[in-house]
C-alpha cells in the first residue's frame, strides 16, 4: 500500500505528466488557431470576391452610360476586412488609340470603411 502511494506521488511521475498535458495543450491551441485562420481566410476571400465583382459591375455601367466609348481600361484591388478598395482607370476608344480620361477609386465590401 505504501509503494502504491509512492508511485502515484512519484515526482518523476509528476514531472512527466506534467510536460505530456503542457504538449497536449500546445498542440490543441496550435491546431484551432491553424483552423480558425483557414476559415476566416476563406470567409474574407469570398466576400472579398463576392462585393468586388458586384462594385466593379455597378462602376462598369456607370461609366458605359456616362462616358461615349468610355470603359474601364485597367484595375488595382486591395483587399482589406470583408471588402477591399479599387482604383480603376477611366479610357475612351478613339477609333486609333485608347486615351485615358481620369483615374478613380472607390471603397467595397461589407464594411467599406475598415477597408486600407
Amino acid at each position: 500500500m505504501d509503494e502504491l502511494k509512492d508511485d502515484l506521488f512519484d515526482e518523476h511521475n509528476i514531472k512527466k505528466a506534467i510536460k505530456k498535458g503542457k504538449r497536449k495543450t500546445i498542440i490543441t491551441v496550435v491546431l484551432v488557431s491553424v483552423i480558425v485562420f483557414v476559415v476566416l481566410n476563406a470567409v474574407n476571400f469570398a466576400a472579398y470576391s463576392y462585393y468586388s465583382q458586384k462594385a466593379y459591375k455597378q462602376w462598369d455601367a456607370y461609366v458605359r452610360l456616362s462616358t461615349p466609348n468610355g470603359y474601364i481600361s485597367e484595375t488595382v484591388d486591395t483587399r482589406g476586412i470583408l471588402g477591399g478598395e479599387t482604383q480603376f482607370k477611366v479610357s475612351k476608344n478613339m477609333k486609333t488609340k485608347s486615351l485615358v480620361l481620369e483615374q478613380k477609386q472607390y471603397k467595397f465590401g461589407l464594411l467599406p470603411s475598415l477597408s486600407y
